[in-house]
């Protein structure tokens, strides 16, 4: 199982990819590992045993564990996680961004579009990745208030270089709010 980790957690994993032989059911027991193996990651990512910080965001194959099964969240020996702290400034970013009512071939177009591409690995993967950042989505559906009517929200993590970051997020966003602009 691959683990990746971001921006200031590499110094503490020794380059940023870790590969667990360990029988990791779930996040936790991944967490678990990856602090008895790095334990200088243990306070950057837990602020007690079992208890994931606030900001620290962890993706299963592309998807945020928040819309999982938090730590419980199952894994396999293919799984992949991500795990992203949070980041000001500096050279490396990670940037939040929700949006409601496209679909999830239009999101991906709309990526593809600012140069993103599929890992070569996972194709379908709700993952992809461009010159200096990255991105990857959740999605789940909503009930507009006072309406019937449900929507598709989207939850993307950007993460990269700061420019790059910033300028993928501001041109999907143009994308996304022009219906393809």
């Amino acid at each position: 199982m691959q683990v990746r980790l971001y921006a200031t957690l590499r110094a503490a994993t020794e380059g940023g990819r870790v590969d667990l032989d360990d029988d990791c059911g779930t996040v936790g027991e991944v967490l678990d590992a990856l602090v008895e193996r790095f334990p200088d990651l243990g306070p950057l990512v837990m602020t007690a045993p079992r208890t994931l910080r606030p900001m620290i965001a962890v993706m299963v194959d592309g998807r945020d564990i928040r819309h999982l099964q938090g730590l419980g969240t199952a894994l396999t020996a293919a799984s992949t996680i991500d795990i992203f702290p949070p980041v000001a400034g500096g050279a490396e970013v990670t940037r939040r961004l929700a949006i409601r009512g496209l679909s999830e071939w239009l999101v991906r177009d709309y990526l593809v579009a600012l140069g993103a591409r599929p890992d070569s690995a996972r194709p379908d993967e709700a993952r992809l990745h461009a010159d200096g950042w990255h991105v990857s989505w959740t999605q789940a559906p909503v009930r507009v208030e006072g309406s019937v009517m449900t929507l598709t929200e989207f939850s993307l993590v950007f993460a990269g270089e700061a420019d790059a970051v910033e300028r993928a997020e501001a041109r999907f966003l143009q994308k996304a709010q022009r219906g393809g602009g």
